[in-house]
């Protein structure tokens, strides 16, 4: 189970306001839903294959559309 500092990092970053957010709410009003996985480690690594990097800067309108593209994150 995650820290409780890890917890509240992780809820500060789906605050209303927030990028990530915004991009979540995009995804709700389009009604094309996405899996995303927010964290990285050894048991993400181990249960994810394939797709690619993404070595961009993070916009909400970025996760919008790659939601629309591929539907897991």
């Amino acid at each position: 189970m995650a820290a409780p500092s890890d917890l509240r990092a992780t809820l500060a970053s789906l605050a209303p306001g927030t990028a990530l957010r915004e991009g979540l709410e995009r995804i709700l009003r389009g009604r094309t839903g996405a899996l995303i996985v927010v964290g990285h480690d050894r048991q993400i690594d181990a249960l994810s294959t394939g797709g690619f990097a993404l070595d961009v800067p993070f916009t909400a309108t970025g996760l919008r559309e790659l939601a629309k593209m591929d539907g897991a994150i």
